[in-house]
């Protein structure tokens, strides 16, 4: 597995021809005059599997911190994957969909995993208004 790309958007979405949107890329801060917040998110993640990953059912699951205290965690999403072209290369896009619980300000991490090795994590700094 290569990762190609991982990073956070406000929204993505899924085109027939295998492309896809990403609205509001590279999130990396977020304030709020009241805590706790839930904010929505989406990661998107671009893998490019060998032959015999493109085989197996991948899953993608995600933890996330506050000051290092886990806050959350995403039940596995399966990563199916189809191979139309087997001297194409395989790329995969992946967008979850997180409601990301901030119970006040400090750093946030997503440490994602896919079948349980660590991809980088991403972070948000939670900015208080007051």
């Amino acid at each position: 597995m290569r990762l190609l790309a991982h990073l956070l958007a406000v929204g993505a979405d899924y085109h027939a021809d295998r492309t896809l949107s990403i609205f509001r890329a590279g999130i990396t801060e977020v304030s709020a005059a009241s805590w706790p917040i839930v904010m929505p998110v989406a990661v998107v993640t671009r893998l490019e599997l060998t032959r015999a990953e493109a085989a197996q059912l991948q899953q993608l699951t995600f933890v996330i911190l506050h000051n290092g205290t886990q806050v959350g965690v995403s039940p596995p999403q399966p990563i199916a994957t189809h191979v139309a072209d087997p001297t194409a290369p395989i790329y995969v896009n992946v967008i979850s969909n997180l409601g990301v619980f901030i119970p006040g300000p400090g750093q946030i991490t997503l440490s994602a995993s896919l079948n349980e090795a660590a991809l980088p994590p991403l972070y948000i700094a939670a900015k208080d208004l007051r």
